[in-house]
């Protein structure tokens, strides 16, 4: 089976040899270990964050033309699979199994209430994923965590910015955040409370529909391993019943044992 990456042509060009074994072009080839076993060789090179595969190369062999076969085969089968490996694997991590009650983050937990429902994480980047049991006459809320990586994520004034892009208050003018930094473990702890009309994206800015009477509690944990960022979002209603189970994670969050 082949892989074509987005925009990609196909089949994709021949890369030109860089290996002075290969030979320039034009030239044959110089001696290898593949060729003096006979065996077939896969050429790669790297082309931004994928590789591009060129050819199988022919060996002059001497050796039985069926096993020539099965390892070119083989040598292929591992190119597809490197092929295919997305960028951002290398940056996220596994998502941790969470008990019930506590919150398991890289080395580090947290207190977490007993009513809020571990989900299997939306994607690579969630390191923990909660369902909010809602307040009445209100939604459930989420209780989200994030980690992408030493250095990745951005900075705590960086995110602050970026979510009160995407809120817009009654009169639809920017709402301004509500900003507080505690001292967690040693660590510091940006924590940023946002009210009113909420467009939740990933960038800067609304996107799609706001939904009204919304609130944001986030926590930006600036551990050695990278920034932890915790988020509770969902109906302003939903949100205040359980602000006391978000400040006791902030506050709880720690090296585990």
């Amino acid at each position: 089976m082949t892989t074509q990456g987005v925009g990609e042509a196909w089949p994709p060009q021949v890369a030109k040899p860089e290996d002075p074994s290969l030979g320039a072009p034009g030239h044959p080839p110089g001696p290898s270990a593949a060729r003096r076993f006979g065996v077939a060789r896969l050429q790669m090179r790297l082309v931004g964050p994928q590789r591009e595969c060129s050819r199988i190369e022919e060996a002059q062999t001497t050796m039985n033309p069926l096993i020539a076969m099965l390892v070119g085969v083989l040598l292929l089968a591992g190119a597809g699979a490197a092929y295919a490996q997305p960028a951002s694997a290398a940056t996220a991590s596994a998502p941790t199994p969470q008990s019930a009650g506590r919150l398991a983050v890289l080395r580090y937990t947290a207190p977490v209430p007993a009513s809020w429902q571990a989900q299997t994480p939306a994607s690579s980047f969630r390191a923990a994923q909660y369902r909010v049991p809602a307040a009445a006459g209100a939604s459930d809320g989420e209780l989200v965590v994030f980690y992408f990586g030493r250095g990745q994520g951005g900075s705590a004034a960086a995110n602050a910015q970026r979510w009160a892009s995407q809120f817009t208050g009654a009169d639809g003018q920017p709402v301004p955040p509500k900003i507080a930094t505690l001292n967690v473990q040693g660590m510091t702890a940006t924590v940023v409370e946002l009210n009113g009309s909420y467009a939740r994206g990933v960038g800067m800015g609304p996107i799609g529909a706001p939904k009204p009477d919304q609130t944001l509690l986030a926590a930006v944990i600036e551990t050695p391993e990278g920034h932890v960022i915790v988020q509770l979002h969902g109906d302003r209603a939903t949100v205040a019943a359980h602000r006391s189970g978000f400040e006791a994670l902030v506050s709880g969050f720690g090296a585990a044992g």
